[in-house]
């Protein structure tokens, strides 16, 4: 890499440049080729595996799908606003649901699901149609409550199974299944206690 930068390029490829690091060093090494992208003004192009890699660095990503660009876009929008169901599933996780649009109005789409449920979506389509549609929804935006609590005005409630529950330090996950739109995810931040309490001590214990 260094011999590259001398050439003085207009464009690096850099081709899984940290596919061999561990998480913690490979963390350190996106800081620093970030850092020296912009002290350089080179163009970086990094091909990665790593949506966490890509989403993190990047300024622009292209989706490929069947060697065709799928789309274009920031990282916020290709999350955000996926331009087709390929790439609301290969980007981050989704619940992807089928279901009808019963009517359209002021940006806004309101969509029966198979459960019988109503929810309103944003509208991205200019051509006013009705009919089938798929709907994606990030695992963080489902909440998780009782059968018997009141659903907020606006909200749709899904009955649903808890199947698993996964530490993952910084979050958890939650899988569930649902006998009307089938197995959903759902993730959040901890339910630990809110109450100060310690977790881990390190040395020996105090005289």
């Amino acid at each position: 890499m260094v011999r590259a930068i001398i050439n003085e390029p207009k464009v690096l490829l850099l081709d899984e440049l940290m596919a061999a690091l561990d998480a913690k060093l490979r963390a350190e090494m996106q800081r620093e080729l970030l850092d020296l992208q912009r002290s350089l003004g080179i163009t970086f192009v990094l091909v990665t595996h790593d949506q966490e890699e890509a989403l993190s660095m990047s300024d622009r990503i292209y989706i490929m799908g069947k060697g065709r660009i799928a789309q274009v876009g920031t990282p916020q929008e290709l999350y955000d606003r996926p331009a087709n169901r390929y790439v609301a599933d290969f980007v981050g996780r989704a619940n992807i649901f089928s279901g009808e649009i019963a009517s359209r109005a002021d940006g806004l789409a309101k969509v029966a699901l198979p459960g019988g449920q109503t929810v309103l979506v944003r509208d991205g389509d200019e051509t006013g149609r009705l009919g089938a549609v798929e709907v994606a929804v990030r695992p963080e935006v489902l909440s998780l409550a009782a059968p018997t609590d009141p659903v907020a005005e606006g909200n749709a409630a899904i009955l649903a199974e808890v199947t698993h529950r996964t530490f993952l330090g910084d979050h958890i996950e939650y899988l569930l299944r649902s006998e009307s739109l089938g197995p959903l995810c759902r993730s959040s931040c901890h339910d630990r206690p809110k109450e100060p309490r310690v977790v881990t001590r390190w040395g020996p214990a105090s005289t």
